[in-house]
Order: C-alpha cells, then structure tokens, then sequence
C-alpha cells in the first residue's frame, strides 16, 4: 500500500499533528482501535470551493479561448459548487451566517477574480493534479490551481490569511519532479468579509521559493516518520497534539473528545 500525503494538508500539521493526522489518515487510526468524530464542513470552505469553480472556469476559458468566458457560466459554476459543497452540512460562522450570505460572497469573490487576477495571468495548466513518489510507501499528491510558464498560483479565500508555504513548496517539487519550472510562488488572497462591507481587492502575496520547498521537505519528512512510527506501535504519541492551538475544539478536530486525543482542555 502507498500513503498518499496531500500538499494542502502540509501547513496545519505543524500547528497540530494529531488533529491533521486523524484528517490525513482516518482509516489507519480507526483501524488501530480509535473511533473519530465526523464533522461538518466549514462554511469558509464551501465558499472558497464556490470561488475556485468560478476561477477554474475562468482560467480555462482563457487558455483554451484567449478569454475568460461569460459571467453567466463564471458565476454558475461558482453557485453549483457551493451547493455541492453545503449538501452535507456546514459550520456557519459570523461572518458567513445563511445560504443567502455565502451565495453573495461567492459571487462577489469570483468577480474580484475576474476583475483584478484573471486578466493578468497566461496559464499554461489549470487544476493539474501531480504526484510523485516520496520514501518507499510514500506519495506526494497536489492539484496546482493555475501554472504560468515559470510560477505557480494559489487562490485562497477567508476571513483570516494564512502561511501555507508548506503547501506552496510541495508545489514547487511536482512541478519540478515532473519537468516543469517553478521560479516564483504566488498566492491570490480574497478576503471573506460581510456582505454589509464592500468586497475587498485581491490581495498578490508572494513566498520564497527555497524556504517554501525546503518546509515541504520537512514537514513530509516529519508526517512519514510520525505515520510510521504510528503504524509500528499504535500509540497516538506518534503525533504530537497541540492543545494550545486556536484550532483545538470540538468544532474544528475530528480527534477532540476521542480516546485517541485526550491532551485538549477539558479532557477526562
């Protein structure tokens, strides 16, 4: 059996590895005798799932047609994936409180995109899904949101930016391992706001590509000893729980309350 490490789960494992563990890695930990929790999507998820369809379409009607295609069918798209995204629930929050609110952030997110973004790419790769083998039993996997000739971009929605340079760096190592350049690291933040505010512009934020490739080699280094060590003794040790993280809750963990997590506040 190989392992399949996935490049957008690599920049929160360093702020809980148990939590991203029981994401990553469900099957193995239930089958060590540890029931997880199953939770709800985030409704910043849904949203940011909305805004990526409506940009996807975009990109590739442009690389395809040399534009970005109609509105109608940005925004369509954009609509469709969000309701697929809530049809198994959701976590309102208080920026994002109905479907009514998150059917306008989305729309107004993707139209950012097509505004201020879009007309200044030329890509040459849409959604691209790469994998390449790691240590033995190991695979990195990651889909690329747009690639130009020499730089990769993310798009990121929310009401909170994020360091994802993990991510971006395991990236960067597809790209590279499959015969292609990654000479810059882009990530295209729009800001999830209320909708009683005016929709900010993206935002064009930038990560060193040598320090973002080498915290991927780190950070999948660590998650392939930790998976292994797990695998070897079936101690939840193996991955080092941070109870101190704003992420450490009932909400968010599929670990929080189980037996295969008990170093969070309030456990018994």
């Amino acid at each position: 059996m190989t392992v399949a490490i996935h490049a957008s789960r690599t920049p929160m494992y360093a702020d809980c590895a148990r939590r991203e563990a029981a994401k990553m890695f469900r099957y193995e930990i239930e089958g060590a005798g540890f029931p997880l929790r199953w939770l709800p999507l985030s409704v910043g998820a849904a949203v940011g799932s909305g805004t990526h369809a409506g940009a996807a379409y975009s990109l590739t009607s442009k690389m395809k047609d040399g534009d970005l295609g109609s509105d109608g069918d940005a925004e369509g798209r954009a609509i469709a994936a969000l309701s697929d995204a809530l049809d198994g629930g959701v976590i309102w929050d208080a920026t994002t409180k109905n479907l009514n609110t998150a059917q306008k952030q989305t729309l107004r997110q993707v139209r950012a995109y097509r505004v201020h973004v879009a007309p200044g790419l030329v890509p040459i790769a849409v959604e691209e899904r790469l994998e390449a083998e790691l240590n033995e039993g190991f695979k990195l996997t990651g889909r690329t949101d747009i690639c130009e000739d020499e730089a990769l971009h993310d798009t990121k929605t929310g009401v909170t930016r994020r360091a994802n340079g993990a991510q971006y760096g395991s990236y960067a190592l597809l790209r590279r391992s499959h015969g292609h350049k990654a000479n810059r690291l882009i990530e295209d933040f729009i800001p999830r706001v209320s909708i009683k505010k005016p929709q900010p512009k993206p935002e064009a934020h930038s990560y060193p590509v040598e320090m973002a490739e080498q915290l991927a080699w780190a950070t999948l280094n660590r998650i392939q000893a930790d998976y292994t060590q797990f695998m070897e003794t079936g101690d939840p040790n193996a991955f080092l729980p941070n109870p101190a993280s704003m992420l450490c809750s009932d909400k968010y963990c599929p670990a929080w309350g189980t037996t295969f997590c008990r170093a969070h506040k309030g456990a018994r």
